[in-house]
C-alpha cells in the first residue's frame, strides 16, 4: 500500500494499523450498533481511509495479492456489523474522507460519493434548491454506498401507500389496487405485459408499487399520491413499448397498469366507439366485430397492442392508405392532468387534445379513454401474400414496387416484408396485401399497375374484415374470434427495432445490400409500409404525428434473438445498428425521420426524463419535425414541472437564453 501513495503522502494519514494512535477511534467511530464494539470477530489488520480512487484500487489489489479479505464501510450502519467484522484476516476500507456531494441543478441530478453520509447529501440539496429533494432515509448518519446499495427508502414508500389506501372506498380491498414488491401479484403483474423479455432481466429499478385501477378516482389518487410523496410514475396500457419505458425507470416510481380501464362502447347510432386505453386492439376490433360486419377501424396488426399507447403515438395498419391513422380517426378523449383534474376534448382545449394524438404517451397527462370513429368497410375483403425468393427476382419486384405502392388506389394497400426466420435459409421478400374490394376488381388493377408480381386468383383470398385482422395477426384459419380477447403476445422474444421513411425508390444496388446484411442474422425482418392515398392528404401539421405527403414508405428494421444474455443481446443490437447505418444514403435526410411507436433510444434520451428542452432536441425532431416546437409550448402549459415524463417524453418548451427548472 505505502507503495502506491504518492512521494509526498504521509503513509499514515491513510493506513493505520493495530499500533497506531487514530486505528481503535476509527475502529469505532462508526460503529453505529455498540453491540459488535467487544465482538471477539478478528479486528482488521489495517483500516485504510482512502482520499482518492487510486487508494481504493491499491487496497483491492493490495489484499487480493496478499490473500486477504476486505470489508468496505461508508455509515456503519451494518445491522449485524457486516461492514467492518470478519471472521478471518481482513482489512477495512473506511471511505469516510471519500464524502463529496456534487449537485448539478441544470439537469437535476447529483454526483455523490459513497463516504458521504444522507444527512450530508440532504445538506447539499437543501443549499441549492428549496424544490428538490431526493427520496432516501430518515437517518442522517447512514452512508450514502450501504443505503442505496441495499434500495433505501424513507417516507416515500409507506407515505405512499397510505395516501392511495385513504383514498379508495371503505368496502374495498386495497390489495386488489396497490401490489407492493411484497404482494404475491407483484411480479405476475410486472412482467404479464412486458412484451420484450429483454427487459424483464433489466437492472433498471423495479417499481415500487403497481397500481391496477378499477376506476378513474384510483387513477387521480395515484398521481396525486406519487407527486406529493416525490415519485415519477409509469402508465401501462398493453406494454408494448420497444424500450420498455411503459414500466421501467432509472429512479423511484409508482407503475400504474392500466388493465382494468379496458371498456369498449360500440355506438352504432353515431358510428363511434369508447374505448378506455387498458383496452388492447384485439378487444376493440373484437367489440366492433361483434356489432357490425360493415365497420373497421384503422390501426395496428398486433392484438396484444395497448389502445393508450398504440394511438398516443399516432397508429396505424393496413387501412391507412384508405383511412390515415389510427389518431386521425379520434374525436374526443379523457385526459387526468397534472393535478388530478379530469378533462374532456372541450375542457383540456384543441392545443393539448391535437398533442395527445401522435405526440408519444407519457407527456401530457394519463388519457383514459378515447372516443373514435368508426369507420365502413366493405363486406368483403381480398388478401395475398406472396413469397419471391432472389433467383425469383425479388429484389427486381421491391424495386419496382417503390415506384408504385403509393400511387395505387387509397383501397390497395401491398407492404413488403424482407424476412430472414432462420439459419441455412435466406432471405426473401413477402408482398402482404389488403384490398378493401373482391378479388374480381384486384386483379384487372393488379395486372394493370404491377404486373411483374404475376397475381392470379388463386393467390386471393376473400374475407370480412375481422377475418383480415386475424390473417394478418398470424392467427390459423377457424381460430374463433375469441382469440383476440388473448391480451398475451403470441411470439414473445428479445427484439431491437429501428426505424425510417424513404423519399425516394432505394436502387437495386441498395436492396441488395439490405438482402447481404440480412442474410448475417437468424431471425430478422425489414418491414416496408407504403403511405400515399389519404396520408398524403393531411397536413403534416394536422396531428404531431408529421410523416405525410412526399414519403413513399415506412420502414421498421427488426431483429430478434432467443437467448437474454448481454453478450447476444450486444451482437444482436450491433448488427441492426450497421443495418441502419448502411441505409443512411436512401432514407429522409435533415432530419432522418423515425416513428415514436417504434421507440429508439439510440436516437438520444434525456436521463430519467429531466433534460432540457434543448438537449431533448436532438432527438425530438427526429419524431416530429416542425411540430416539435409546438409539442414543447403545450408541455410548458400542461406540465410546466414535468412531472409526466421519462427518457424521450416531450420536455417543456423553454426559449433561447431562459433556464428550465
Amino acid at each position: 500500500m505505502s507503495a502506491q501513495l504518492t512521494p509526498h503522502m504521509d503513509p499514515f494519514t491513510v493506513i493505520h494499523s493495530s499500533k497506531s494512535s487514530s486505528y481503535s477511534y476509527l475502529l469505532e467511530s462508526s460503529q453505529q450498533n455498540p453491540r459488535w464494539v467487544n465482538s471477539t470477530a478478528t479486528k482488521p489488520l489495517f483500516i485504510i481511509t482512502p482520499l482518492h480512487e487510486s487508494q481504493v484500487q491499491a487496497a483491492v489489489l493490495c489484499s487480493r495479492a496478499h490473500g486477504l479479505q476486505i470489508r468496505v464501510r461508508s455509515g456503519g450502519h451494518d445491522y449485524e456489523g457486516l461492514s467492518y467484522l470478519c471472521g478471518t484476516l481482513f482489512v477495512l476500507i473506511d471511505l469516510v474522507n471519500l464524502r463529496l456531494v456534487e449537485i448539478n441543478m441544470t439537469d437535476e441530478t447529483a454526483w455523490v460519493q459513497s463516504g458521504a453520509t444522507l444527512g450530508e447529501l440532504y445538506y447539499g440539496i437543501a443549499k441549492e434548491s428549496q424544490v428538490h429533494g431526493f427520496p432516501a432515509g430518515l437517518c442522517p448518519s447512514v452512508g450514502v454506498g450501504g443505503h442505496l446499495s441495499g434500495g433505501g427508502f424513507g417516507t416515500a414508500r409507506g407515505d405512499f401507500a397510505q395516501c392511495m389506501s385513504a383514498q379508495l372506498t371503505p368496502h374495498m380491498d386495497p390489495f386488489t389496487v396497490i401490489h407492493s414488491s411484497k404482494s404475491s401479484s407483484y411480479s405476475y403483474l410486472l412482467e404479464s405485459s412486458q412484451q420484450n423479455p429483454r427487459w424483464v432481466n433489466s437492472t433498471a429499478t423495479k417499481p415500487l408499487f403497481i397500481i391496477t385501477p378499477l376506476h378513474e378516482s384510483q387513477v387521480q389518487a395515484a398521481v396525486l399520491c406519487s407527486r406529493a410523496h416525490g415519485l415519477q410514475i409509469r402508465v401501462r396500457s398493453g406494454g408494448h413499448d420497444y424500450e420498455g419505458l411503459s414500466y421501467l425507470c432509472g429512479t423511484l416510481f409508482v407503475l400504474i397498469d392500466l388493465v382494468n380501464l379496458r371498456l369498449v362502447e360500440i355506438n352504432m347510432t353515431d358510428e363511434t366507439a369508447w374505448v378506455q386505453s387498458g383496452a388492447t386492439l384485439g378487444e376493440l376490433y373484437y367489440g366492433i366485430a361483434k356489432e357490425s360486419q360493415v365497420h373497421g377501424f384503422p390501426a395496428g396488426l398486433c392484438p396484444s397492442v395497448g389502445v393508450g399507447g398504440h394511438l398516443s403515438g399516432g397508429g396505424f395498419g393496413t387501412m391507412l392508405r384508405k383511412y390515415g391513422l389510427a389518431a386521425d380517426n379520434v374525436v374526443d378523449a379523457y385526459l387526468i392532468d397534472v393535478n388530478g383534474r379530469v378533462h374532456d376534448r372541450k375542457s383540456m382545449g384543441e392545443d393539448l387534445f391535437w398533442a395527445i394524438r401522435g405526440g408519444g404517451g407519457a407527456s401530457f397527462g394519463i388519457v383514459l379513454a378515447w372516443k373514435i370513429k368508426l369507420v365502413r368497410v366493405p363486406p368483403t375483403m381480398t388478401v395475398f401474400t406472396i413469397p419471391k425468393w432472389l433467383d425469383q427476382g425479388a429484389i427486381e419486384l421491391v424495386h419496382r414496387w417503390q415506384f408504385i405502392a403509393d400511387k395505387l388506389p387509397e383501397e390497395l394497400f401491398i407492404r413488403v416484408i424482407i424476412q430472414k426466420v432462420s439459419d441455412g435459409k435466406a432471405a426473401q421478400s413477402i408482398f402482404n396485401s389488403l384490398f378493401l374490394g373482391k378479388a374480381e376488381s384486384l386483379i384487372p388493377l393488379m395486372d394493370q399497375n404491377f404486373p411483374e408480381l404475376g397475381l392470379k386468383a388463386t393467390d386471393c383470398t376473400e374475407m370480412s374484415w375481422i377475418q383480415s385482422v386475424m390473417y394478418f395477426a398470424g392467427y390459423q384459419k377457424g381460430e374463433g374470434l375469441e382469440v383476440l380477447l388473448d391480451r398475451t403476445t403470441q411470439y414473445k422474444s428479445n427484439f431491437k427495432a429501428k426505424s425510417d421513411y424513404v423519399k425516394e425508390p432505394i436502387p437495386e444496388t441498395g436492396l441488395k445490400g439490405i438482402w447481404d446484411r440480412i442474410s448475417e442474422e437468424k431471425i430478422a425482418f425489414v418491414i416496408m409500409d407504403p403511405y400515399g392515398g389519404r396520408m398524403s392528404e393531411i397536413s403534416e401539421s394536422e396531428l404531431p404525428f408529421p410523416n405525410r405527403k412526399g414519403n413513399l414508405y415506412n420502414i421498421q428494421y427488426l431483429v430478434k434473438w432467443e437467448q437474454n444474455d448481454a453478450r447476444e443481446t450486444n451482437k444482436h443490437v450491433h448488427w441492426i445498428r450497421m443495418l441502419y447505418r448502411y441505409m443512411t444514403p436512401y432514407v429522409s435526410k435533415s432530419p432522418r425521420s423515425a416513428y415514436v411507436n417504434y421507440r429508439d433510444l439510440d436516437l438520444g434520451m434525456s436521463a430519467s426524463g429531466n433534460g432540457s428542452y434543448l438537449r431533448a432536441s436532438i432527438w425530438g425532431p427526429k419524431y416530429f419535425k416542425n411540430n416539435w416546437k409546438r409539442l414543447g409550448m403545450v408541455k410548458q402549459v400542461a406540465d410546466p414541472e414535468n412531472f409526466f415524463r421519462n427518457e424521450q417524453s416531450i420536455p417543456p418548451y423553454v426559449a433561447a437564453g431562459q433556464r428550465y427548472k
